[in-house]
């Protein structure tokens, strides 16, 4: 079929066939793109309802538009009425194709399963289950990506095919006990298919066997697998309560959803492979648990008595990593203008620093705010809650550079190390590699040899490339739109020059995702951010920079559930990464994952100790689960560092909202307009309270107010024109309502072409129709928000906008559902001790 046209495609080569089909990577001419196209096989067609079936299936996975799941662009068929699908062509290898490596490290099997269970996630919570997960349908990118094919394809060929001799013996290994038995079947039996690889992965084999269908069948339905620590003995204990429970022979007492396995690996991930981590259990498990102890416990109590006793006296205590901050190093040079190469030493120094995985080292952001400080160093390191200090100065003289550095150890004041460095230019990157791996031999800090190449390695051959790198980092770090462009300009310069220099393109990345952020709000920019940190990526797959730069684009594209496997990878590659830790914890916050974002949110803290953002991103967490007492402890904490922190200020007054105190919310909302007399979201805010007190008037003039300082009304100016809507509607301004709703679901409806995962401008649509007495519509829209992770149903149960919906059962049903699910967050925080 080599170079034959089949509709608008050009088929270019055979990747693969099997029993679901022929896959071919082929051109598509209209768009000039790499696509591949699977013809289905003509047996699996031949039913009508069966095929009309598959396609409502694939029709919905086609706009699931998801990281993890392989996009679908169309169903066809050829001349002859063959069935063929056209999708997404990834670079990569299949599972089955690594695992023919043998086992995988912990880590990356636990990755890939995580993945795998975020795209089963997103297509469970739209009705669509996969019902064929195995290695053969998961793509692995260069880039860590892990892509899930043929969505539906399973449903088609359907039970009949378990007849024919071996067609389907690949496929039987990773069937559940209820599919192959013909029962009906629900997202549980993909969890236990995801069981089946994670075993596989971990053990080099699957846990079931036999040497026909009939033997395999047999086995999964009656037999219970060898632990997976009796076949690899060098995994966490935690694993085997993991795979355990996956791989249930009920249906209910495996996980229930794939977000419960994504936690627990993620446990597994972030305590490292010592399997210090305790899974949830499934009540089989219990019991069986429970039995052992009953039977062990009295035989084990006076040996584990008197082994007690040894283990204390010959036990040493685990030592927590030794604590650094890197202060901004005094500027010798008479230059002026020089200060940002200084500053730039100084980071880089800091980063060479932060890759060292038994260092905790205070990031940028806290350590900058004591350039040219007068506090003494015990007082700066009990502030930054740090052992250890290093501090120096720079001097650069044409084509030499001076660099005089000591490291002090704040409790006993002494130094522990000093250097001096008087070399060429050119020896930078040896200095800066120098200075990281003696302070790492002095502090008794193991330098892996991963971590020993990434300091040793120069980012560019070029010097004037770094200066102007420098440069533009410098000018990111500023406020406004013209040093912005500031930055694009420089990093585009260092390109010029080295066009090799994978950490520029991470700065141009970070540069052109800050403009989609905060100056321009165009996808464009975040597409080009895309493109070029996979650039980075793909000059240095060991840049956490790069990763970082990454999932920022996403995030600025809108693809937060996308934008946490990069920003894990980054972390992962720089464990004192305060920015990449606390994005990670963003991405969970924008799904309303609250339970996963709070533990690296409160990892950014410890890692940035004075930076107001960091709590409030904590206290944030804890509103959004309705904690609402931690939240405020959490939010004055924001306020005692900066008083200005415009987003603590909001989030106080909606926490006073919430706790229905709407005298102190009016009293907040005043002093916030007092502070930012010129912004709109402190309008919106006070309009809130007085709307929420039933001061009707008060609250028109302040949104008003709100919409005469933001006209456009980029995000927020959806809640302005409702709100006024509805007032007008109060007071039987019908017409001019109408005219407001028409407005504000207009932007509501742009927003949601570019940012599909928003869930504000579905519930301002349902608060739309709710006020207009369209209930149908109201409960569709508000269920869409829902989805998409709305979760403050304390406001919705108060919010004037749905009083013609609070007293209906559906209705508080609903927001009964929401507020258990956060209770059992904070539940999981409490027994996490988070």
């Amino acid at each position: 079929m080599n170079e034959q046209t089949i509709s608008h495609y050009k088929i270019i080569e055979k990747l693969g066939a099997g029993g679901m089909g022929v896959v071919y990577k082929a051109r598509d001419l209209k768009l000039n793109r790499t696509v591949a196209l699977k013809f289905l096989p003509l047996e699996l067609t031949a039913d009508a309802d069966a095929v009309n079936r598959f396609i409502n299936e694939a029709q919905t996975a086609s706009t699931l538009d998801h990281g993890n799941i392989c996009t679908i662009y169309e169903i066809n068929e050829t001349d002859d009425g063959r069935m063929f699908i056209c999708m997404a062509y990834y670079d990569g290898e299949t599972l089955r194709a690594r695992l023919e490596s043998g086992r995988m490290p912990v880590k990356e099997a636990a990755d890939i399963v995580q993945q795998i269970a975020a795209g089963l996630q997103r297509a469970h919570e739209a009705g669509v289950i996969h019902r064929d997960i195995k290695p053969a349908n998961i793509i692995l990118t260069p880039r860590g990506e892990v892509k899930i094919i043929d969505f539906g394809i399973a449903k088609l060929a359907g039970q009949s095919r378990l007849t024919k001799t071996g067609a389907t013996l690949g496929t039987v290994a990773y069937m559940s006990p209820e599919q192959i038995e013909g029962k009906e079947t629900d997202r549980r039996t993909d969890i236990w298919s995801l069981g089946v690889l994670l075993y596989e992965m971990l053990a080099g084999q699957p846990p079931f066997q036999g040497d026909n269908d009939a033997a395999l069948v047999y086995a999964i339905a009656h037999e219970a697998p060898t632990p997976v620590r009796e076949v690899n003995p060098d995994l966490p204990a935690a694993l085997d309560d993991i795979v355990e429970r996956a791989l249930e022979k009920s249906p209910d007492d495996r996980y229930q959803s794939a977000r419960e396995l994504r936690a627990d690996l993620e446990n597994i991930i972030r305590h490292g492979e010592a399997g210090d981590v305790k899974p949830r259990m499934s009540r089989r498990q219990r019991a069986r648990r429970n039995r052992r102890l009953l039977l062990a416990g009295i035989a084990g109590l006076v040996i584990i008595l008197l082994a007690l006793a040894v283990f204390l006296f010959k036990m040493p205590a685990a030592d927590p990593p030794k604590s650094v901050a890197v202060l901004p190093f005094q500027n010798l040079d008479q230059k002026q203008d020089s200060e940002y190469f200084s500053d730039g030493i100084t980071e880089d120094i800091r980063a060479y620093l932060s890759k060292i995985g038994a260092l905790r080292v205070v990031s940028r952001t806290s350590s900058a705010r004591y350039k040219n400080s007068e506090k003494n160093l015990t007082v700066i390191a009990g502030e930054l809650n740090v052992e250890y200090v290093l501090e120096g100065s720079i001097r650069r003289d044409q084509n030499r550079v001076r660099i005089i550095s000591r490291l002090i150890d704040v409790r006993s004041d002494r130094d522990v190390w000093t250097g001096r460095y008087d070399r060429e230019l050119a020896d930078i990157f040896a200095i800066q590699s120098a200075v990281a791996k003696e302070i790492a031999a002095v502090l008794e800090a193991q330098v892996s040899p991963k971590e020993a190449r990434r300091i040793e390695k120069p980012p560019t051959a070029s010097l004037t490339a770094y200066d102007y790198y420098l440069k533009g980092r410098d000018y990111y770090g500023r406020v406004s739109k013209d040093d912005n462009e500031n930055a694009i300009l420089l990093f585009h310069q260092a390109l010029a020059l080295d066009s090799a220099f994978a950490l520029a393109y991470a700065g141009l990345a970070s540069a052109y995702s800050q403009r989609a952020l905060k100056y321009s709000f165009a996808i464009a920019w975040a597409d080009s951010a895309i493109a070029v940190s996979e650039k980075a990526i793909a000059l240095d797959p060991e840049l956490a920079e790069a990763y970082n730069a990454l999932g920022l684009a996403y995030a600025a594209r809108g693809w937060y559930e996308k934008s946490q496997a990069p920003h894990r990878t980054a972390a992962e590659l720089d464990p004192n990464n305060a920015s990449a830790i606390g994005n990670v914890s963003t991405s969970y916050l924008a799904e309303s994952r609250f339970d996963e974002a709070l533990p690296w949110a409160k990892k950014a803290v410890a890692l940035d100790p004075t930076i107001a953002h960091y709590y409030f991103r904590v206290g944030f967490i804890y509103f959004g689960m309705k904690d609402l007492n931690k939240a405020e402890t959490w939010m004055n904490k924001c306020l005692q560092l900066q008083p200005d922190h415009r987003w603590g200020n909001y989030t106080l007054n909606w926490i006073y909202l919430a706790q229905g105190d709407y005298q102190q919310a009016a009293a907040s909302s005043r002093e916030m307009l007092a502070k930012f007399p010129e912004d709109p979201i402190c309008y919106d805010t006070a309009g809130d309270a007085e709307l929420f007190a039933g001061n009707y008037d008060a609250a028109k003039e302040l949104f008003r107010k709100a919409l005469a300082l933001d006209p456009i009304g980029y995000a927020w100016g959806r809640r302005y024109n409702t709100v006024l809507g509805y007032l007008l509607w109060r007071e039987g301004q019908t017409d001019s309502a109408r005219a407001r709703f028409e407005k504000s679901a207009r932007m509501d409806r742009e927003e949601l072409t570019q940012i599909a995962e928003s869930s504000d401008p579905y519930y301002d649509l349902a608060a739309v129709n709710t006020v207009q007495g369209n209930q149908q519509e109201a409960y569709e829209w508000l269920q869409k928000a829902v989805d998409n992770g709305w979760v403050d149903y304390q406001f919705s149960l108060h919010d004037p906008l749905f009083e013609n919906l609070q007293a209906d059962e559906r209705f508080r049903q609903m927001m009964g559902q929401i507020e258990m699910k956060m209770g059992e967050m904070r539940q999981r925080v409490d027994e996490e001790g988070w």
